[in-house]
């Protein structure tokens, strides 16, 4: 327990700094409001100068209560250090310097490296408040929702009102950015795996099962099935093969019952023997 806590701060540890890189280097000197509460403090310190660590910070203290009475005490804990931490660094290096002045560069390395700070916070159960904890609030009640989407559908307004702050152009490289921290944290949360997996209905699933063990020495999972219309009991195979391993799959099918009813489809994550650790 003391050893999984402790790998998740230094998780989350690792997020925040490198929200604060891309906020700090890229975002902010640029004036690239990628939605969230960060966003927000964004446009309103090119109005006012005040700190952005600050204003973060200001905005996000009322959304702990909501955090510690729906996701727990414990989700709570690690919200407040990822959100107090990332307001602390920002301000704390704000004298990085800014690597590019250019729009489009600035949008697309700082929304990379928003995405990884955010999928590493995520995958180690926090956020850093804002449009984040809302999603995060939000996906509890509805799980089958991917939480890069709900941020992307939170952070529309705070785009908009970029928009209206500086001008379209900025607003049109936030959602830039914004687009590519949400394909990145759903990379992180969902995985990048290139497996594939795939059920199999034939008549032959014996010879098609003995092929697929021997020939590409993969494992194969068989139960039984019945056809709804022809009430027909069949043996359904199931398995997961690499996409290297695709044509040799099909040809083995093919080769064997070329009416064989074949479904694959791409498994994102795969985890259990042979392949990544649960």
């Amino acid at each position: 327990m003391i050893k999984r806590t402790i790998k998740d701060y230094i998780g989350i540890t690792a997020g925040v700094l490198l929200m604060t890189l891309s906020l700090n280097m890229f975002l902010t000197p640029n004036n690239i409001a990628p939605g969230g509460i960060s966003g927000l403090a964004i446009i309103i310190h090119s109005h006012t100068g005040w700190p952005v660590g600050l204003l973060t910070l200001a905005f996000n203290i009322p959304l702990f209560v909501i955090a510690i009475v729906v996701l727990g005490a414990h989700f709570g804990v690690k919200t407040f250090y990822a959100t107090f931490l990332l307001g602390f660094t920002i301000d704390l290096l704000s004298g990085l310097p800014v690597l590019t002045y250019n729009d489009l560069l600035a949008g697309v390395y700082g929304g990379i490296l928003m995405g990884v700070g955010l999928g590493l916070i995520f995958k180690y159960n926090a956020t850093t408040g804002g449009t984040d904890l809302a999603a995060a609030i939000i996906r509890h009640y509805f799980p089958q929702m991917s939480m890069g989407t709900l941020m992307l559908v939170l952070d529309a307004a705070i785009i908009a009102y970029a928009g209206f702050s500086f001008s379209a152009e900025l607003a049109l490289y936030a959602l830039a950015a914004d687009a590519l921290a949400v394909w990145v944290i759903d990379i992180i949360q969902e995985g990048t795996n290139d497996n594939r997996a795939a059920y199999v209905i034939s008549d032959y699933s014996d010879d098609i099962e003995a092929e697929i063990l021997t020939k590409m020495e993969r494992g194969v999972t068989s139960f039984a099935g019945r056809g709804g219309y022809t009430g027909k009991e069949k043996k359904v195979l199931f398995c997961v093969i690499s996409k290297s391993d695709i044509s040799q799959f099909k040809e083995i099918i093919h080769d064997i019952d070329p009416d064989a009813f074949v479904v694959m489809f791409q498994a994102n994550e795969i985890m259990g023997e042979g392949f990544e650790e649960i």
